[in-house]
């Protein structure tokens, strides 16, 4: 007997709000908002703002489809923060985030695997009679490491508030700071190529280095964490590029598709982002929708045949 093989397709659309505007000028403010929100990082805020703009496009593909984006965008924030507090042990608030993300994104195949294991997590760690003897020795090895090296803390070499008010590229930015702080800064090798902030302008005032860091990185589109008490490490702060690669490493297809009506530059995360560059597909026009969909639909259809 042949073996069936389940393959999961994501669609993750990506729709310039220049071109939406042509089509749904009567949601040009709530869109506006939205998007000026989704910017800012107030990824909820965006979600309630085109979630309340729905009520009565059900027939507007192109609201639809920048709806499903900001869902998508919303969803990937919370699972990426739910990992985040995990990690610090925070295991219950976690769980929270996961089950929002969950409602948020029912689809999402990355936050219902996250959420189970989470659930696991907590079941292991409030039964010890369920863990397996390797995952105990796994457990209690954990907890030395944790006793033995306790996260770094990253500590500037003069207690001095911190006065920078500066133009320049992310990377200056940090650089300066780690000089004015007396800390050393490693970068991503994609940090210069792949962050879409090319100049920002920054203003502190009496700041301590935790503070400067958490404002440069938020203004910059960045993450920081320290490597040990005098160096930090600075990358890209793209929860879309790291949703992507989980997806991709469990093994879904993942098909990206970029609507662009506005003359906008192709989109490096959405072609990036698919699993091939076969299956990114940029749109100029909303008519290759469907066409393009169908298309799609085609090759699952040869792929499921094949196998």
């Amino acid at each position: 007997m042949g073996q069936t093989r389940l393959v999961i397709v994501a669609v993750v659309c990506g729709l310039t709000a220049s071109g939406l505007h042509a089509k749904t000028r009567h949601v040009d403010k709530t869109l506006t908002e939205a998007v000026e929100a989704e910017r800012a990082g107030e990824f909820d805020k965006a979600y309630a703002l085109v979630q309340k703009g729905l009520s009565g496009k059900s027939g507007d593909i192109a609201y639809q489809l920048e709806a499903t984006r900001i869902r998508f965008e919303t969803a990937a924030y919370h699972v990426h923060h739910a990992q985040q507090v995990r990690e610090s042990g925070k295991t219950e608030e976690a769980l929270k985030e996961l089950e929002l993300a969950s409602s948020i994104d029912p689809s999402s195949s990355i936050a219902a695997q996250e959420l189970r294991r989470t659930r696991q997590i907590l079941q292991h760690d409030t039964d010890p009679k369920s863990l397996t003897p390797l995952q105990q020795q796994k457990k209690d090895e954990n907890a030395r490491i944790d006793r033995i090296q306790p996260a770094p803390e990253l500590r500037a070499l003069s207690n001095q508030p911190i006065n920078l008010t500066m133009t320049n590229r992310p990377k200056v930015l940090f650089d300066t700071l780690g000089r004015l702080a007396g800390v050393n800064v490693i970068f991503d090798p994609d940090y210069d190529t792949q962050n879409p902030v090319k100049q920002q302008t920054i203003e502190l005032t009496n700041a301590t280095l935790q503070q400067a860091l958490d404002y440069i990185a938020l203004v910059t589109k960045s993450y920081w964490k320290p490597l040990s008490s005098n160096t930090l490490f600075v990358t890209i702060d793209n929860r879309q590029k790291l949703t992507c690669t989980n997806i991709k490493l469990a093994g879904v297809t993942l098909y990206t598709v970029q609507v662009n009506t506005g003359g906008d530059p192709t989109s490096t995360l959405l072609k990036n982002c698919a699993t091939d560059l076969g299956k990114f597909f940029l749109l100029t026009s909303a008519d290759e929708i469907v066409a393009t969909f169908n298309a799609i639909g085609v090759e699952l259809t040869q792929l499921f045949v094949a196998n």
